[in-house]
């Protein structure tokens, strides 16, 4: 009986690859599946609370990023630092943090911009070491853009540095969270419609790159070596770029064309020549989180409309052969309104173990 177990792996790892089409031939590609629940619409910490309600997608799963400003929200957004550090501790979780404060001092504070952000960051982390957890991986949200002050978020007033001294500034700060955590990995978030990649891969959007003059590959490149030369590493680069910007085929402007599949494919080859890992965020725009007096209707039909894209976006990515090294399933927007329990249409652990499911059909088990 013994040796029947080995002989049914294999065969079902063979059957997996028969049905990868044109990969059939090629080892199954090692991926890592994280989600985050919308900060918007209330606490996340009843995916935290004890009976678990959503056992299957938390064993499926192989981490959970949080945002780092819900430690200092609003009572009704905040997370429990406590119940999530037993929590993914006990999932063995990777734990993620997105970092977005990239803001200068207030006016008036002696203190350099490098030190603000990294106080900023700690204050966001240390609340999971102090409660027994560990953060494995911070996820920089649009730092360069920020720092040249390019999308305060949050109605918070932006002043910005020039751009070589803010990227000097950035790298100060990126080395100096390396050393405050040994063995955490950075890496950096981008909006990839926002910005030009390359003068052929334009952006759908691609206001950033019109108001910086930078294409996005000048820009992470010039990063990369400045920080390479003093000692930090990008461990990996996340695309934030939702289904309907992906499907693109123009510009806003309709005067470019667009091609998301080929510029991230492109963005893949720059980080597979530098062991840098590629993130993918699968999702849908949808409702914003600050909509006021929206109907059922609309929420039911936003939600439809995240799940409904969130499954097509990752067959979309299997067939235009973009393979990141890991998938979160994220929401910022007003919807899904519910967490939990997995077992309910449209709640967010629904619709993230049906992505889940989805990735595994597209590629294989992971």
């Amino acid at each position: 009986m013994e040796m029947k177990r080995p002989l049914t792996i294999l065969a079902f790892l063979l059957l997996a690859g028969s049905v990868r089409g044109a990969d059939a031939e090629a080892p199954a590609k090692k991926y890592r599946i994280m989600m985050t629940a919308p900060p918007g619409v209330g606490s996340p910490n009843p995916l935290f609370a004890e009976p678990c309600q959503w056992p299957v997608l938390r064993d499926a799963l192989d981490g959970y990023k949080y945002y780092g400003r819900q430690f200092v929200s609003p009572k009704q957004y905040t997370l429990d630092p406590k119940a999530f550090a037993r929590f993914t501790r006990k999932a063995k979780f990777t734990v993620g943090v997105e970092f977005g404060h990239i803001f200068l001092p207030p006016k008036g504070t002696k203190i350099e911009p490098w030190r603000y952000w990294l106080n900023e960051a700690v204050a966001e982390i240390r609340p999971v070491f102090d409660a027994g957890g560990r953060v494995d991986t911070v996820h920089v949200d649009g730092p360069i853009r920020r720092i040249l002050g390019h999308g305060g978020g949050g109605g918070i007033p932006q002043r910005s540095l020039p751009y070589d001294e803010g990227v000097d500034q950035f790298v100060k700060f990126w080395v100096a969270l390396e050393k405050q955590y040994p063995g955490i990995k950075i890496g950096y978030l981008v909006n990839f419609p926002n910005w030009d990649y390359t003068d052929d891969f334009h952006g759908m959007v691609g206001h950033l790159t019109d108001k910086t003059g930078k294409t996005f590959h000048e820009i992470l490149s010039a990063f990369h070596k400045k920080l390479a030369a003093a000692g930090g590493t990008i461990a990996f680069v996340e695309v934030d770029c939702p289904y309907m910007y992906y499907v693109a085929k123009q510009t806003i402007h309709k005067d470019a064309a667009v091609d998301n599949p080929g510029k991230i494919r492109a963005l893949k080859r720059w980080c597979d020549a530098r062991d840098i890992k590629l993130h993918m965020i699968v999702n849908e725009q949808c409702l914003s989180h600050r909509a006021k007096n929206t109907t059922p209707k609309q929420i039911e039909d936003n939600t439809k409309r995240f799940r409904d894209n969130t499954l097509r976006f990752v067959q979309s990515l299997r067939d235009d052969g973009i393979r990141p090294d890991v998938f979160l399933i994220q929401s910022w927007y007003g919807v899904p309104k519910r967490h939990i329990p997995e077992t309910e249409p449209l709640t967010m652990t629904n619709i993230t173990l049906q992505a889940v499911r989805k990735i595994h059909e597209c590629l294989g088990p992971p």
